[in-house]
């Protein structure tokens, strides 16, 4: 059985793929109500990251546990570093370049910023808010060390629950810093695919159309949700319909894990897809910053056009960069397709 579950899902890969366009999309917003549409599904997407991570991460000894969680710990570690130097180089170079004042940058790098970026991983200092996930993902691994160490996972589980609760509350108070940081999303996510690994027989016999029809009743829910006035309640309530979809997307994935096989999402989702989405916003701040140079005034039909030139761009640079030896695989490649399958 430890074997198989080795083997390469496709569907998981074809979801990462679909999952790193989506948050390209919910940066570089299509204009008007498709725009907010597009971004509540991909706020759906991103969790799959964590399920995968936390999935693939287990382990039945103590022994592998503890040597491949802190592995793993390690070159998140460097993985996170090198991006946020990245940012920091790209931040400074927009400044020499005039398209960022350095005064902004006075402003936001401060005590208040560097607590937030350790308590609530708020990487917005970096101009990369989106480098959230990568700190988060890394406390994910520093928990599971901690609590493989001391075997605490029975106790782990319970709290699953009361993080998604708080989640809820988190989105309703309409700041993504207090919503999308390792406590309430990296968390209960990274752990509940650990869960779904250690008890596999717990849904085992759940049927794959009824995966579907919940991940499907669970999208619906969260853009219903979301457009406001037609639920009669003050907390954001569109996050249950996000939960639901996530998970039972990622059931039906590990079930059906044959789909997708060979399709151009698959490669995107097994070679890209960490690459799309750290260097995505450099890409989009780019064009940002010198669409009104080239086109003077901004027609509304650039606007539909942009997302998409942003994901191309990259996934080009992507391309370009996979085809050298050298840092990229070593950081990114091999990083994706260790996380998948477990090595």
């Amino acid at each position: 059985m430890q074997e198989k579950e080795k083997k390469k899902n496709h569907f998981l890969d074809l979801l990462k793929g679909i999952a790193c366009i989506g948050v390209v999309f919910g940066h570089a917003l299509f204009p008007g109500q498709f725009g907010y549409f597009v971004l509540t599904a991909a706020t759906g997407m991103v969790p799959i990251f964590f399920l995968i991570s936390g999935y693939y991460s287990y382990q039945a000894s103590q022994e592998k546990l503890l040597l491949k969680t802190k592995r793993k710990e390690k070159h998140i570690a460097m993985i996170t570093g090198g991006v946020l130097g990245l940012y920091l180089l790209w931040m400074l170079l927009r400044v020499l370049l005039r398209k960022k004042a350095f005064s902004t940058i006075v402003h936001v790098i401060n005590v208040r910023s560097v607590v937030k970026f350790l308590v609530l991983n708020d990487t917005t200092m970096f101009d990369g808010g989106h480098l959230w996930f990568l700190l988060a993902l890394l406390y994910c691994y520093i928990a599971l060390y901690i609590i493989g160490r001391f075997q605490l996972m029975k106790f782990t589980y319970p709290v699953i629950a009361i993080a998604f609760v708080l989640r809820i509350f988190a989105v309703s108070c309409g700041n993504w810093h207090y919503s999308q940081n390792f406590w309430v999303d990296g968390f209960p996510y990274f752990f509940l695919g650990y869960y779904l690994r250690e008890h596999s027989e717990r849904y085992a016999k759940v049927k794959s159309n009824l995966c579907v029809g919940l991940a499907i009743g669970g999208f619906l829910f969260s853009e219903i949700a979301n457009m406001g006035g037609v639920f009669p309640f003050r907390l954001n309530i569109y996050e249950i319909g996000t939960i639901l979809m996530a998970i039972s997307l990622f059931v039906y994935a590990i079930k059906n894990p044959e789909i997708g096989e060979n399709s151009f999402l698959e490669k995107i989702g097994r070679n890209y897809s960490m690459f799309v989405y750290i260097v995505h916003v450099i890409v989009l701040q780019a064009i940002t910053d010198y669409e009104g140079i080239i086109l003077k005034s901004i027609p509304t039909w650039y606007l539909w056009i942009k997302p998409i030139l942003v994901v191309c761009l990259t996934l080009l640079l992507a391309m370009l960069f996979d085809k050298r030896k050298g840092v990229y695989r070593k950081l990114f490649h091999l990083y994706e397709y260790n996380s998948v399958y477990g090595l």
